[in-house]
């Protein structure tokens, strides 16, 4: 259950972070300026970018961990 919980929050968000990366960027993400990551970090609830970017390296490594996990 615990894992089933950590997926769906991880998904989520991503999912999230997606919908309003689409909406606020234009072009690749990795060009966005740092104006438009703030935004894009507001509009997730988050302070700042660098909270935003600490948040998907969070998700991501917990994803990663049970995946590795349950294929072990």
């Amino acid at each position: 259950a615990h894992e089933a919980d950590t997926l769906a929050a991880a998904y989520r968000f991503f999912d999230a972070v997606h919908h309003w990366q689409r909406l606020m960027i234009q072009g690749e993400p990795t060009s966005a300026s740092p104006v438009a990551l703030s935004r894009l970090a507001t509009a997730m609830g988050l302070p700042d970018a660098r909270s935003l970017s600490s948040q998907l390296t969070a998700e991501r490594a917990a994803v990663r961990r049970l995946f590795n996990r349950l294929l072990e």
